[in-house]
């Protein structure tokens, strides 16, 4: 049965169900709401034996993140309205030196294609509140250049940093335990209780 979630700090929420697929291959997903019988939604999703993103129970791949220094305005690294300065404050090659769990999330908070993306940074934001001396964050903003975009996506270059990875949508977000092996990843919204 799916789980409902509420949206944190807004109305509504959404339904997790967790599917284990015997094969790879082009899988119908039909969602019918039942309090509507003429909702129907149908999408189409590709089932591969061949991770794209990093591979869980491998060491981490280099990412080459921003970081914000002492000359730099943060609004060009993060689309955030209201950034959280620690989410920037680290490579990721030198919060691995911290012995210390890592969460890398990949996310664009004001240009977000999935609507996703804020409410997963409030999660984020809430998460560190209780377990920053226990956890490094790490915020990868999916464009280029936010402070040039201007509401305007015609103007936005998607971030090179993302290749490294091999992210091709947003929000990702990856856990990186204190060894450097990564042992959870979400692509799309994950919950504070599901974190």
């Amino acid at each position: 049965d799916p789980v409902f979630y509420n949206w944190p700090n807004k109305t509504g929420g959404f339904y997790v169900l967790n599917i284990t697929f015997d094969n790879t291959g082009s899988y119908l997903i039909n969602i019918k709401d039942l309090t509507d019988s003429d909702f129907i939604y149908i999408k189409e999703i590709n089932v591969s034996d061949n991770e794209l993103t990093p591979a869980l129970g491998e060491l981490i791949p280099t990412l080459d993140n921003k970081i914000v220094t002492q000359t730099q305005d943060i609004s060009e690294i993060t689309s955030d309205p209201d950034p959280d300065p620690d989410f920037y404050k680290f490579k990721l090659s030198e919060a691995l030196n911290h012995n210390k769990l890592i969460i890398v999330f990949f996310l664009s908070p004001n240009f977000c294609k999935t609507a996703t993306c804020f409410p997963q940074l409030d999660v984020l934001k809430k998460l560190k509140s209780k377990y920053h001396d226990k956890i490094t964050f790490i915020h990868v903003e999916v464009y280029e250049n936010p402070h040039l975009i201007k509401g305007n996506l015609k103007n936005a270059k998607i971030s090179s940093v993302l290749n490294e990875w091999n992210i091709k949508s947003e929000p990702y977000t990856f856990l990186i335990d204190e060894n450097n092996y990564l042992f959870r990843k979400f692509q799309g919204y994950v919950s504070y209780e599901e974190i």
